[in-house]
């Protein structure tokens, strides 16, 4: 019987785990099957208007939309405790309605008609939107809610922004640079006893790592920091819940000539080491690697284990 032989004939009774633990950056990925999420394409390239409420709609400029849903949708196909803990919600959330059709049998017509309808119940005619604006107007579950200890208010937010002096420029400080952001917790003013917040996070989480965009371009352009989507740090933990990444959301600046547009936006899903980007301005998704150095703007992360 040679050694390897005699190591594997002895057997640890009741320590079978010994040997192997788990890692919660490990697998993270969910799913191992590739789903056929649709690319929605941009208002801008329907001729077609749509009757809602009596009035012609038509869309023009939807990539802050569009990339917010391909994000959902990809997050909703490839991670099992997220699309568990969305399908188990008795919130009624028409925005992961639409991102779920993007995952199943539902034609494209149909959600484009969804689409429009909960556009024009947000915006008024007219409106360039930005991908913190649009999320602060239709995200229906928040990335974190802060509960006031006596009053019971409920604040909402959209996303996480970073502490800058923290993040330096390098991805790998995203945990630290949003727990830097959590540091103070001030005493009620009304008990004077318990913090004046309890906060809790959602089953998604959207993190602003580059905003950057709100600026003009002519002092922009400049500091727009590009990195490898490899480089986005797998998993983070909040709140005592674990996070994995599941797509981020790119940013193209306008020119400097083009100071009346606000960009364009598009979305890397990531499934099994692997991105593939939905840009809503192409005929189709394509995959790209990892190590390709895009502007990122914001990261999704989502409900892995609590």
């Amino acid at each position: 019987m040679n050694s390897q032989e005699q190591w594997s004939s002895k057997k640890r009774r009741g320590k079978e785990s010994y040997y192997l633990q788990n890692n919660p950056a490990f697998n993270l990925t969910s799913e191992t099957q590739k789903t056929n999420i649709k690319l929605l394409k941009n208002g801008s390239k329907s001729k077609s208007m749509s009757r809602v409420k009596g009035q012609l709609v038509f869309l023009s400029n939807t990539c802050a939309f569009d990339s917010l849903v391909q994000a959902l949708a990809g997050a909703y196909a490839y991670n099992l405790s997220y699309r568990t803990s969305i399908d188990k919600s008795k919130t009624k959330d028409r925005l992961m309605e639409i991102a779920i059709s993007l995952t199943s049998g539902v034609n494209m017509t149909r959600i484009k008609i969804m689409r429009l309808k909960l556009l024009n119940e947000h915006f008024s005619k007219n409106v360039a939107m930005t991908f913190p604006g649009m999320i602060q107007k239709v995200l229906t579950i928040p990335s974190y809610y802060d509960t006031e200890c006596c009053t019971k208010l409920v604040k909402k937010f959209a996303n996480i922004c970073l502490n800058n002096d923290v993040l330096k420029d390098d991805l790998s400080n995203i945990q630290q640079a949003i727990e830097s952001n959590f540091i103070e917790n001030p005493v009620c003013d009304r008990c004077k006893r318990k913090p004046k917040y309890k906060r809790e996070f959602s089953n998604h989480i959207f993190v602003e790592v580059n905003p950057r965009e709100s600026l003009s371009a002519e002092t922009d352009l400049g500091r727009m920091l590009q990195h490898n989507l490899d480089k986005i740090p797998l998993s983070i933990t909040l709140g005592g819940k674990l996070y994995q990444l599941s797509a981020a959301i790119l940013f193209d600046p306008p020119s400097v000539l083009e100071k009346d547009i606000i960009g364009h936006y598009s979305a890397a899903i990531r499934f099994n080491k692997t991105w593939e980007l939905f840009d809503d301005l192409r005929e189709n998704t394509f995959s790209m690697s990892g190590d390709t150095e895009v502007t990122i703007h914001s990261a999704l992360y989502t409900i892995l284990k609590k």
